[in-house]
């Protein structure tokens, strides 16, 4: 199927009404207990500025008028960041070859500072801000981050990658309506952008809006059928609904692409656990402890799941044809039409 077709799903879901279980919310670390890295793109290295040494490889700027930057310092840092960057020589150059050297290394805090003045120095560079978003927000500045890409987006509004990350950081800072306007402004510019279905996804799900979730994450898979937190996290959307029938083949599948996240275990566990498998369920907790000792959730569950001796427990499903059933059933949404039916 082409990108192209792939891009104009659309869905129409029915989705019944939401039954907020306190067992399963407590139950599950929550499907963005571990949240999906973003996927950097790093400048293309296509002409060298004139003013810059060999180093400093800048993307090309076609039709970009310059924006002026007015403090900068004060707009981007912090009291650390101002502190920080007392403390360097800010008279040296900073290339772009240079701050993205950091970043590689994960000294996050350093990146920061260095795109900080790279941006100074080149205030016209878009990718210079994106990659100031993307250091601030694994240094933990999350406002930092919102700030730098806004910048880039400002700079060049079809930055694709800002917009996305951008989506990212405002829900990294619970702000699901301001995340939901930075990814719309990605799918206009590539209908076909995956991630920003799946941050998509997260935002209509923290809003209550259960059938957008959905359909955004229905979206993600048509697009990308290996995306298993897309399956997690439709499913953990399932769960909140006692839809345990349709959770439980997303999960196995989930599994059986990537068996090394403990949330999908755990998820597993309570799926499994509602639909009276508590020996399959117990397993599933015990594997989602083996991964994060520290998953203290998971050891509950675990717990729990152990005092239920009932000679009535149901054996093990079998997982193998939950996972084809799972994939079928994306394979099939590739075929939603834009006119929302089926």
């Amino acid at each position: 199927m082409s990108i192209k077709n792939k891009a104009r799903i659309v869905a129409s879901l029915t989705v019944g009404g939401f039954i907020a279980l306190i067992f399963l919310a407590v139950g599950c670390k929550g499907e963005y207990g571990v949240i999906e890295e973003e996927r950097v793109t790093f400048a293309p290295a296509q002409t060298v500025a004139l003013d810059a040494t060999p180093a400093d490889i800048e993307p090309t700027q076609t039709g970009v008028t310059p924006v002026p930057v007015e403090n900068i310092s004060a707009a981007l840092d912090g009291k650390e960041g101002g502190a920080l960057i007392a403390t360097v020589d800010t008279t040296r150059k900073v290339t772009y070859k240079e701050a993205e050297a950091a970043f590689r290394e994960r000294n996050y805090a350093e990146a920061t500072e260095l795109f900080t003045r790279y941006t100074q120095r080149k205030p016209e560079n878009a990718w210079g801000y994106y990659m100031l978003g993307l250091s601030a927000k694994r240094a933990g500045d999350l406002e930092k981050s919102v700030q730098a890409l806004q910048k880039a987006a400002s700079i060049d509004p079809q930055h694709l990658k800002s917009w996305v990350n951008l989506g990212r950081t405002h829900m990294a800072l619970n702000q699901p309506n301001e995340s939901l306007a930075a990814v719309e402004k990605a799918l206009v510019i590539d209908p076909s952008a995956r991630d920003a279905y799946r941050i998509k996804g997260r935002a209509h799900h923290q809003l209550g809006e259960l059938p957008e979730a959905e359909l955004a994450y229905k979206q993600a898979l048509a697009l990308n059928d290996r995306d298993a937190w897309s399956m997690n996290n439709l499913a953990f959307v399932m769960i909140g609904q006692r839809k345990f029938d349709d959770a439980l083949p997303l999960l196995a599948r989930a599994i059986e692409i990537n068996d090394q996240v403990a949330v999908f275990h755990n998820n597993l566990g309570m799926v499994l656990e509602n639909k009276g498998y508590f020996r399959a369920s117990e397993k599933a907790y015990e594997s989602a402890v083996a991964l994060d000792e520290g998953y203290t959730r998971a050891v509950t569950n675990k717990a729990r799941v152990a005092g239920i001796t009932e000679a009535n427990s149901a054996g093990d499903p079998d997982f193998a044809a939950l996972a084809q059933r799972a994939a079928s059933a994306i394979k099939s949404w590739e075929s939603i039409s834009a006119q929302g039916g089926q």
